[in-house]
């Protein structure tokens, strides 16, 4: 319900009636992180491993919220004795891979994070639901030939509103345009809306994008609605919210058809550094190509087909920005996106890690940094551990 204050007044009230309550400190904990205040995440974290120290998440969590520099740090030897405890099941064993992971790629430990990252996606491969190619190829096929230049040409208007969405892949700097978006007086940040997905997986419209033709404008007006009510609901005093959820790449057709002035803002970036990020990060299992390299170089190449039909569709309604190009020279690149969205200059953009609002991404500690440019190249580190990703990317 976005009422985070009262949370957690009940939370630390939980606490004073049993103060070795553990939930109530995770939860707690995580309100901590959503709004960037690290060393009290980390307190209640230490807390939870005093108390039991087999609460291996969160372990994990402070190796997600610390820059380790010495491969021997007490921190790194923790996590391996976690994943030695032949009690911890698999998907905390996999939850330990991705930290020692992330841990060792500080250090600069490359080869050893690569295995650790590689050990637990295949034990979140091996728990999962396998990503189909065919599925995939069919889905984007099918949004390529129900969404034409004729059906937007014959579409009866729907609404005159202009919502603002932010998609690309998963991990290629969304939620740093965000935040920079969100530190204007204009902009709220809604994060990640899950409207559409939820449209895509329900009733009429579960075989997605089959379906949407038989929509009559009364209906689609229905939609449209929905939409813009459950915005209200969450940011009743917001002039213009971002909706910041990635895939909605798969939905722009959707999206266009109940708001033809909405505004894309398409996030790019390196092609083997989005992939690799994907691959180093423990996904949500909805993201099922996530835990194979093919999968995702795979699920790279018909996002960019999509994206292609998209620009060719909506060549004035999408504005492309490149993460590398943004961390290198932010101004430029900040005020062309501001003038696409026509609002006026605010310096306060370039300093939106001190913008205090909740992230609930998995970029949440990465958004409270200045721009930086160290995961520009990442992908060099590893190169000698992706051949086959980029040849896959080549083609």
């Amino acid at each position: 319900l976005r009422a985070e204050s009262q949370a957690m007044d009940c939370l630390k009230r939980a606490l004073i009636a049993s103060p070795r309550y553990i939930p109530a400190m995770f939860n707690l904990a995580t309100l901590y992180e959503e709004d960037g205040s690290k060393d009290k995440a980390a307190q209640y974290y230490q807390s939870i491993l005093l108390i039991d120290p087999k609460e291996y998440t969160a372990l994990v969590r402070l190796a997600e919220a610390q820059k380790v520099s010495d491969s021997n740090a007490p921190i790194v030897q923790q996590l391996k004795a976690a994943l030695n405890d032949f009690e911890a099941d698999k998907s905390l064993k996999a939850s330990l891979n991705f930290a020692l992971g992330k841990v060792l790629n500080d250090c600069g430990q490359y080869d050893s994070a690569f295995k650790y990252y590689t050990d637990g996606n295949n034990l979140d491969a091996a728990g999962g639901l396998k990503y189909c190619e065919l599925d995939q190829e069919t889905l984007v096929q099918d949004n390529i030939r129900l969404f034409t230049e004729q059906w937007f040409a014959d579409l009866a208007p729907v609404s005159d509103e202009a919502p603002i969405f932010i998609c690309g892949m998963f991990r290629s700097g969304s939620t740093l345009i965000e935040q920079v978006l969100a530190s204007h007086s204009s902009l709220t940040a809604g994060g990640e809306r899950d409207f559409f997905v939820r449209l895509a997986t329900e009733g009429s419209l579960q075989a997605y994008p089959n379906g949407v033709d038989r929509l009559e404008v009364p209906s689609l007006k229905v939609l449209a609605d929905r939409y813009l009510d459950e915005l209200y609901k969450a940011f009743p005093q917001a002039t213009l919210v971002t909706d910041k959820r990635p895939d909605n790449f798969l939905y722009l057709g959707l999206i266009k058809t109940l708001f033809p002035k909405a505004k894309i803002i398409h996030s790019t970036r390196q092609s083997l550094d989005n992939c690799l990020s994907i691959y180093f990060l423990r996904a949500d299992t909805s993201i099922n190509y996530a835990t194979n390299l093919d999968s995702i170089a795979h699920y790279y190449k018909q996002y960019e087909r999509l994206m292609r039909h998209w620009e060719s569709l909506f060549t004035n309604s999408i504005y492309q920005v490149d993460y590398d190009n943004l961390v290198e020279n932010p101004e430029p690149e900040i005020r062309g996106l501001l003038g696409f969205l026509e609002l006026p200059w605010e310096g306060e953009c370039l300093e939106f890690h001190r913008l205090k609002n909740r992230v609930k991404t998995a970029s949440i500690w990465q958004v409270r940094q200045p721009f930086y440019q160290s995961s520009s190249g990442r992908w060099k580190n590893y190169e000698r551990n992706i051949s086959n990703l980029k040849e896959a990317l080549r083609h």
